[in-house]
């Protein structure tokens, strides 16, 4: 029980403190008899980076990362990276739609349209600092000042990214 306590807080927590989503969030968790032990494990939960709309992201660390995705069956490998497809993320004035920080867990940002971000001379549709392990290919952005802001970032692949 202390255990399930725990998840929901760090997960609270850490949804709370790095994004913010318009919509509602759903925990639901079901308990699996393993002969002396039982697991807890989260099966559902609304919210998937696929399906992120309208709603900026901002992830520092690898242990946000990690967070983050917890329940979409990936675990940031080069196997198995996180993966951030088929959004359309409206900043609406704000400075950046993505912007991951400090982390070198492989990702790939694909088939997202990412716009409206704020005039500054740092707004991007992507922003990467200190990162390594993205792939970023077949976005399309718009309204923006940048299309991709990297800061001491390297990236493994850009292809067909549309500005």
């Amino acid at each position: 029980m202390r255990f399930r306590k725990e998840v929901i807080i760090l997960v609270a927590i850490l949804l709370g403190g790095t994004i913010f989503v318009q919509s509602k969030i759903k925990f639901e968790f079901s308990e699996q008899n393993n002969s002396s032990d039982t697991e807890i494990s989260p099966y559902f939960i609304n919210i998937s980076p696929s399906k992120i709309s309208n709603s900026t992201i901002e992830i520092n660390g690898n242990g946000e990362m990690d967070a983050f995705f917890l329940t979409d069956g990936t675990n940031g490998s080069i196997i198995n990276p996180y993966i951030i497809e088929n959004s359309t993320i409206d900043a609406d004035g704000s400075e950046i739609c993505i912007k991951i920080m400090n982390t070198d867990r492989f990702l790939i940002i694909k088939n997202n349209t990412l716009h409206n971000t704020s005039k500054t001379p740092d707004s991007a549709g992507i922003y990467l600092q200190n990162c390594s392990n993205i792939n970023i290919m077949e976005n399309n952005f718009y309204n923006n000042t940048h299309g991709i802001f990297l800061k001491d970032s390297k990236l493994s692949k850009t292809s067909l990214t549309m500005a």
